[in-house]
């Protein structure tokens, strides 16, 4: 990525769609919109997760990334276009709310990781995912008996479980494939 030369902070380009972070109602409304984020820690959308938990320096290299974006954007002769496509959602006048994933795993996903399944970055101590003995870099590929292709699939499956409900999980070490039981938690 252009960023990475000019500022010498290493950037990754996500290819997966990510569905449920801010930036996604701009997509979905066809407005460009990105995600800057300087990784995940076992503290990530967690109690935990407190000021004393920060990444400061992970902070310092999303803010120089952005400043270098926006100061990109503001010498373009020429506003930036959409490339993406619209979101395929209804229309917002729908009044209906999506339902939401009420569980966890205790999983954080690999973001930037672009194979099939989901790799495993981090596992919180204590969580269901640690239980049933998941690690970081393994990979999932089936959750309660449906194939696990990206993060979208891996959440929109947890969304049809409840709280307290035990699935089977397969996963990647490596070259094996295993299969485990899991109790999902909520979220």
């Amino acid at each position: 990525m252009g960023t990475s030369f000019v500022t010498g902070v290493e950037t990754e380009m996500v290819s997966q769609e990510i569905t449920s972070s801010d930036h996604a109602v701009f997509i979905d409304a066809g407005v460009p919109g990105i995600h800057l984020f300087a990784g995940s820690s076992s503290n990530y959308h967690t109690p935990s997760d407190t000021a004393d938990t920060i990444d400061s320096s992970g902070l310092v290299k999303v803010a120089t990334v952005a400043r270098e974006v926006v100061n990109y954007l503001a010498e373009r002769p020429e506003p930036m276009s959409f490339a993406g496509a619209k979101s395929k959602k209804a229309p917002s006048g729908n009044k209906q709310k999506p339902k939401g994933r009420k569980v966890s795993t205790g999983v954080m996903p690999d973001f930037a990781f672009s194979g099939e399944g989901v790799r495993v970055a981090s596992v919180s101590d204590g969580s269901a995912a640690a239980k049933a003995g998941l690690i970081k870099n393994d990979i999932i590929t089936v959750l309660a008996g449906v194939k696990v292709t990206d993060l979208r699939s891996y959440s929109t499956e947890l969304k049809k479980h409840d709280i307290g409900e035990t699935i089977d999980v397969s996963y990647l070490r490596g070259k094996e494939t295993h299969t485990t039981k899991i109790t999902l938690a909520a979220r």
